[in-house]
């Protein structure tokens, strides 16, 4: 204690306002004295400008009589400033899918009043692509048809040593390119097909949670206890 002492007065006697200010019948000295700890880990005392040592590092303010008024904390490290700034892009991305979400809850309330109108809405959407998917189906049956055919006649003229003719040789390659495209064709409509479920049944499951919170919110503010769950 006694050498905190000892710096302070020799900090408070090296500032020239301060000695001018405890001088004998002077009003008490209003300048306020800092500190703060170097990298050596060597204690600092400054009134006004800081010491190089000072720089960046936390700074503790005191007031003539070394009683702790307040602490300014150091500058963010530059790992610091680069993880609080991650930390905000991550608030605001969390509080973007929030305000998403809240939006798209409401105009799923907005739009449904039952499950059953879900399904006809989603049954609606798959007609076109049920009706694409039967139409390709029979494409590609044909097109598998005529890609056999052609092969076989190919086939017997190369067992017969014959020579293929440049139309047929054509009309393979054609027709197996029907059979690929019409292919990749179905396999696309396939997937659209799945996404349409897989959205609406998303879309019930949520429109589920959310009646299921409205209904309870109601019976808690009717005073009504919460139905019970129906038995599996």
């Amino acid at each position: 204690m006694k050498w905190i002492l000892a710096v302070l007065g020799a900090a408070l006697a090296a500032s020239p306002v301060l000695a001018q200010q405890q001088k004998p019948g002077s009003k008490p000295s209003t300048t306020t004295l800092r500190k703060c700890v170097d990298e050596q880990g060597v204690t600092q005392y400054y009134d006004k400008n800081p010491p190089p040592g000072c720089k960046d590092r936390e700074i503790t303010e005191m007031n003539t009589k070394g009683v702790p008024k307040k602490t300014i904390s150091a500058p963010p490290t530059e790992e610091q400033r680069k993880a609080q700034a991650e930390d905000a892009a991550r608030k605001a991305e969390d509080e973007k899918r929030q305000k998403d979400q809240a939006r798209k809850d409401k105009a799923l309330l907005d739009t449904y009043t039952t499950e059953r109108e879900i399904d006809l809405a989603r049954d609606r959407n798959l007609q076109a692509v049920e009706s694409a998917i039967q139409s390709t189906e029979v494409r590609l049956k044909s097109a598998k048809a005529r890609n056999a055919q052609f092969s076989q006649q190919s086939e017997g003229l190369a067992r017969q040593g014959k020579p293929l003719p440049e139309g047929l040789k054509e009309d393979t390659a054609a027709s197996q390119k029907d059979v690929e495209r019409l292919q990749q064709e179905l396999e696309i409509k396939n997937r659209e097909r799945d996404t349409i479920r897989a959205r609406y049944e998303a879309d019930k499951q949520r429109f589920r949670e959310l009646k299921g919170k409205s209904d309870a919110f109601q019976q808690e503010l009717s005073g009504q206890k919460p139905a019970a769950a129906p038995a599996k």
